[in-house]
């Protein structure tokens, strides 16, 4: 049975950010970092921090590697919200890769499609995999932190997840729960919707089921129905009524390193979450590592095929640095300022 919170080694780390099913990328930042694929030792340890699939064109090659570098014992990772909406049997934009033809949601990708043993070795692997890795100096999780001790001790991940869904559905009357759904069905369909009562019983709504469940917090984050009354489109093009919440802002743990969340490198485009903030910042002794590079697929259904806009990056632990799969390095800030005060 899978412990869902595990121990990470001691030594030098790797961590790298949400790959998103680009193979060329992870192969990239591999050979930057000096990584043989084939060997069974390694000086640093590559930490993955979950969502390897979905969107780019070819996750099953992204989960072959990954497995086989766990497998030698030079990697370990943790899961991520798109490796837990497979285990779930969630048909999601971007992970048209992994159901059979007959069965694709719509808007496919191009993507390379997995068959029947790809599908298994898949599921087997993400089935495999904590939810939080962590030693005395630091801690690896896919979004967020703030529900780590309400974690249960054991899965599966995915009976975990519903549990608590279903105690959380009882909090809601049967009317509560119509009313969301024909909040959600209208964000759904919509292209433009309007603030309605039912899309605000759906925001309410999603904002429970995802903050009084530890497995959706620590896979995608804390969330907040958005004050304004405004649905809006989020980065992978869907109306939403809920919004991401910074939650490490207010964090005085220990150092935490997360992917998730979609941070650009331009300085310029530190919206959202990340209004405020260096592209290169730590916030109170959080990190995120994931660079956008799943918004690839973006860049090339304009006709781009190289110089993209968004990277792959791992973050040398302890060196606090970036290496990304172009090659470029990066120091980070504010690491030290934040440990000064005690965060």
């Amino acid at each position: 049975m899978t412990k869902l919170r595990q121990n990470l080694a001691n030594g030098s780390l790797a961590i790298i950010g949400d790959v998103h099913g680009e193979i060329d990328a992870l192969r990239a930042l591999l050979q930057h970092l000096g990584v043989d694929t084939e060997a069974t030792s390694s000086p640093r340890t590559l930490v993955f921090v979950g969502d390897f699939v979905d969107r780019g064109p070819d996750s099953v090659a992204v989960v072959e590697l990954i497995s086989r570098l766990i497998d030698r014992g030079i990697a370990v990772a943790v899961l991520g919200n798109h490796e837990l909406n497979l285990l779930r049997q969630q048909h999601k934009s971007g992970n048209e890769w992994f159901w059979p033809a007959a069965s694709e949601a719509q808007g496919e990708l191009p993507q390379r499609r997995a068959n029947e043993a790809e599908r298994a070795a898949a599921l087997a692997l993400f089935a495999s995999l904590p939810l939080v890795l962590e030693r005395s100096d630091l801690q690896i999780v896919h979004a967020c932190a703030t529900a780590l001790s309400s974690l249960p001790e054991d899965g599966p991940v995915v009976d975990r997840c519903a549990e608590n869904e279903a105690r959380i559905r009882k909090q809601f009357s049967t009317e509560d729960l119509a009313r969301a759904k024909a909040g959600k069905e209208a964000l759904r369909t919509s292209t433009a919707p309007g603030w309605s009562p039912d899309i605000e019983a759906n925001s309410l709504y999603e904002a429970k089921v995802q903050n009084d469940n530890p497995v959706k917090v620590a896979t995608s984050g804390r969330e907040t129905a958005v004050a304004a009354k405004v649905s809006f489109v989020d980065e992978g093009g869907h109306w939403r009524a809920v919004d991401r919440s910074a939650w490490w802002r207010d964090w005085t743990g220990k150092p935490t390193v997360v992917g998730h969340y979609w941070r650009k490198r331009d300085p310029d485009k530190q919206t959202g979450v990340f209004a405020g903030m260096g592209p290169f910042d730590w916030c109170n002794s959080v990190f995120c590592v994931d660079y956008s590079v799943g918004l690839r697929f973006k860049e090339r259904a304009g006709g781009k095929t190289d110089g993209f806009s968004h990277g792959l990056a791992a973050l040398l632990w302890p060196e606090r640095t970036l290496v990304f799969d172009d090659g470029s390095t990066q120091a980070t800030f504010g690491f030290a300022a934040a440990q000064a005060t005690g965060r």
